[in-house]
C-alpha cells in the first residue's frame, strides 16, 4: 500500500519500517548530480552519482491493521493512500 511521507523523509521511514519489522519498499534511480564550485578565483565543476527515489515522497509498505497506527508515531508521513482509491 503506498505511503505519502514528507519532503525526504522516505529513507528515514524505511529505516523506521525495518527497525520495527515492517516489509517496505523504496524504488531507487541513478541520477547525476553536477555541482559547480569556486575555489580560490577558479571555477570548477564535478560530477556524482547518487540514488534518487524513483516517485519522490511515496513509500511502498505491506502493512496489517496492528502496524496502521505503529507507522504514524514514525513522525515521517503524512497519510496512507487506501487501497479502495480505484473503486
Amino acid at each position: 500500500m503506498p505511503i505519502y511521507t514528507r519532503p525526504l523523509q522516505e529513507n528515514r521511514f524505511v529505516a523506521f519500517c525495518q527497525e520495527n519489522g515492517i516489509v517496505a519498499c523504496l524504488p531507487l534511480k541513478k541520477s547525476l548530480r553536477v555541482k559547480k564550485q569556486i575555489s580560490n578565483g577558479n571555477e570548477y565543476q564535478y560530477a556524482k552519482t547518487v540514488l534518487r527515489p524513483m516517485f519522490p515522497s511515496y513509500v511502498f509498505a505491506k502493512l496489517n491493521p496492528d502496524q496502521r497506527s505503529l507507522v504514524f508515531r514514525s513522525n515521517a508521513i503524512v497519510h496512507i493512500l487506501s487501497e479502495e482509491l480505484g473503486a
